[in-house]
Order: structure tokens, then C-alpha cells, then sequence
């Protein structure tokens, strides 16, 4: 986990390159991503073209069928509950 105080730093982070750079430093195997909306999709996305193994959270009120609607059109590799 990574706590990141945007006041006392001056802003936000450019998220994608902070959990490259862990993943990298921690020789990770996967990213588990658990953020809101926005936050999911920016991470998601920026995994992926890293080629970085990522899982995202989804609402537990989302079925497996809900991933591939419009309202998640992320391209999922799995959810925290598939473990």
C-alpha cells in the first residue's frame, strides 16, 4: 500500500509510473488495484500497456457478466474476489 499525501508533495503523483516503479523495486508478480471509477481505469489501463499484471476490484454488486458491459469497459484481468 502507498499512501500518498498530495498537500505536503505538491500534487498528485502520475499513479501509473509510482506503481511501476513499486512493482519493479518489490519484483512483484501482480498489481491489485482498488480505487474508485476513475482511478481503476487509469490504472488498468496504464498496466497494460506496461505489460504489468493487474486485478481490479469490482462493486460487489457486479456479477462476472457486468465486466463486459458498457458500464466497465475496462479490459479486466480479474477481480479480488476470484482468489
Amino acid at each position: 500500500m502507498c499512501l500518498w499525501d498530495s498537500k505536503e508533495r505538491g500534487g498528485r503523483p502520475d499513479i501509473v509510473q509510482l506503481v511501476a516503479a513499486i512493482y519493479r523495486e518489490w519484483d512483484a508478480e501482480v498489481v491489485f488495484i482498488t480505487s474508485n471509477w476513475d482511478g481503476n481505469k487509469e490504472l488498468m489501463e496504464g498496466c497494460k500497456k506496461l505489460h504489468i499484471p493487474a486485478f481490479v476490484s469490482l462493486p460487489r454488486s457486479c456479477s462476472g457478466a457486468c465486466a463486459s458491459q458498457d458500464r466497465y469497459p475496462l479490459p479486466l484481468q480479474g477481480t479480488l474476489w476470484d482468489f
